[in-house]
């Protein structure tokens, strides 16, 4: 009859089958308690593992005079330094595999700080605090906008202003804004193509308060397009953001001129209108 003797371990469980008389699987135990050895020296001469593990020679020896009981309990010593040995093995695997990205991560770190240069170690501090990154100061330089102070980068980081929005706003021809104009912009949503839009609709030499107070209004480059095709060019914001906010657009122009048979409204004419529902 077979008789299974298991050890039971929290992570692993060691099954040894005893066939035949017990003093043959004594015997089978002993080359692996001499290997065992030499892994636990390796990995305590590598510093992976450390005291309290037992060295092998306290290893209970097993021999054909003792109990079973008392085999058990050697065989469950062996078993125990053994799961130690294999997880000290992994965890210097994993710290083997890991050490190179260590080492680039630190080396990153290093690098972070070239785009720090210039400011005072209060300065790099508080940038720091805001999420302000060197990456994102060398991002704004090429971007155009070098030279800046803390308080300028933490206010640019704070409202969202990327250096592809900065790039952006001074694409197509367009010039350089300052960083108040450029934080204005991105707090409405303004980009460079909702600008250049509008200008090809014809409103060409908007201000900065032109556009956001367009953008305001929802007024889109499409909806201006289409009054200068119904005929109404070169009107002022303010009668566009008036004609939009009263609902009237390039299709109820056309059917009130064609209503009313007339040729051309006034803005005044066209809201009252629109607003008596006619």
């Amino acid at each position: 009859m077979k008789k299974a003797l298991k050890v039971r371990e929290v992570r692993r469980t060691v099954h040894l089958p005893l066939r035949g008389a017990p003093s043959a699987n004594v015997q089978l135990l002993q080359p692996s308690l001499e290997h065992l050895s030499d892994r636990i020296n390796a990995l305590v001469q590598a510093r992976v593992l450390v005291p309290p593990v037992a060295p092998v020679t306290t290893l209970p020896r097993i021999r054909k005079s003792v109990s079973l009981a008392a085999r058990a309990q050697a065989v469950a010593s062996t078993a125990m330094v053994m799961a130690t040995v294999i997880q000290a093995e992994s965890a210097a695997q994993i710290a083997q595999a890991a050490a190179p990205r260590a080492d680039a991560i630190e080396a990153a770190k290093t690098d972070s700080l070239s785009g720090y240069n210039g400011f005072g170690v209060d300065d790099v501090v508080e940038l720091h605090d805001n999420g302000v990154t060197s990456s994102f100061i060398v991002d704004m330089k090429r971007a155009g906008y070098s030279g800046l102070s803390a308080g300028q980068l933490i206010d640019l980081r704070n409202h969202g202003v990327s250096a592809a929005f900065a790039r952006s706003v001074t694409a197509d021809g367009q010039r350089k804004v300052d960083v108040n104009t450029l934080i204005r912009l991105c707090d409405h949503g303004i980009s460079a193509g909702y600008a250049n839009a509008l200008s090809r609709s014809g409103l060409t030499g908007l201000s900065t308060d032109d556009l956001i107070a367009l953008r305001d209004h929802g007024v889109s480059a499409e909806y201006v397009t289409a009054l200068a095709r119904a005929g109404y060019k070169a009107l002022a914001t303010a009668d566009i953001m008036r004609l939009y906010d009263n609902g009237v657009n390039a299709a109820y122009i056309q059917r009130v001129r064609h209503d009313l048979n007339s040729t051309h409204l006034t803005i005044d004419q066209l809201i009252r209108l629109r607003d008596s529902g006619i």
